[in-house]
């Protein structure tokens, strides 16, 4: 099955209306209607959170296996590991697959 999906292009130089593309298709695969993130991150044994709740480890998330189902609406994921300053977005990518690379920055302080 096919997804319709709309695209509207827009730019700084364009003169008139902002023009609707109709009738562009998402491939079938193994990713469907919801957002899918995959995380490339070193370390890869940093914790990933979806909206504050623990979702696992990076290396859960590399896209080997699987990705982060985000879903659809907005979403905040974080990823973070004592010792390193933590990373954070926040997207909506419902319909498709986003890959962030990921390098968190040590701290210098060591874990408990």
């Amino acid at each position: 099955m096919k997804w319709p999906l709309w695209v509207v292009l827009t730019g700084c130089t364009a003169a008139g209306p902002l023009t609707l593309v109709p009738a562009v298709s998402l491939p079938e695969g193994r990713f469907g209607r919801k957002g899918e993130v995959v995380l490339q991150c070193s370390p890869q044994d940093a914790e990933v959170l979806l909206d504050k709740v623990p979702q696992g480890l990076c290396s859960d998330f590399d896209g080997s296996r699987k990705g982060l189902k985000v879903g659809r609406g907005g979403r905040q994921i974080v990823v973070r590991k004592q010792g390193y300053s933590q990373w954070q977005t926040w997207l909506e990518a419902s319909e498709t697959q986003v890959t962030f690379s990921v390098t968190l920055v040590s701290t210098g302080e060591s874990g408990p």
